[in-house]
């Protein structure tokens, strides 16, 4: 995200909703939506968190399967774990 993304974002959203850098969390991918601002919200097995909408794409045919989101030294990746 861009400096004047993450300014934008403290405006709307706090910064413990928004995945931090050198985390990741997995589990069953229950929805995600698009919030606006760069973002998208995911709920993975009851817990949610802001991630890039970059990841939009990638988790959407996803929904139902069990995956893995991280955040680290800045770049967003996203799939579904195999069984």
């Amino acid at each position: 995200m861009s400096g004047s993304v993450v300014t934008a974002v403290t405006n709307s959203f706090s910064f413990s909703e928004i995945l931090p850098p050198g985390h990741r969390f997995w589990g069953i991918l229950e929805a995600v939506k698009p919030v606006g601002e760069g973002l998208i919200r995911a709920r993975v097995s009851g817990k949610e968190s802001l991630v890039d909408e970059s990841l939009l794409e990638i988790l959407r045919p996803l929904v139902g399967q069990q995956v893995e989101i991280c955040h680290a030294k800045g770049c967003w990746a996203a799939g579904k774990v195999p069984a």
